[in-house]
């Protein structure tokens, strides 16, 4: 809603535009910190379990 009406000769449209791009760049680092930090496996997702077992009996 804001672009619409944003001049870029204005103060508060680059401060807004710089805090939307700080804002990024600081979910991006956390991202990729946790992904590196927390969660140590080579693939994104775990893999399904090799015996997925038996399948339930009220299915119709």
């Amino acid at each position: 809603m804001w672009l619409p009406d944003a001049t870029l000769t204005a103060g508060e449209s680059w401060l807004v535009l710089g805090v939307s791009v700080g804002k990024t760049a600081l979910t991006v680092l956390a991202s990729w910190l946790m992904r590196l930090k927390i969660d140590g496996s080579a693939l994104p997702a775990p893999l399904p379990p090799a015996d997925p077992g038996e399948p339930d009996d009220d299915t119709a």
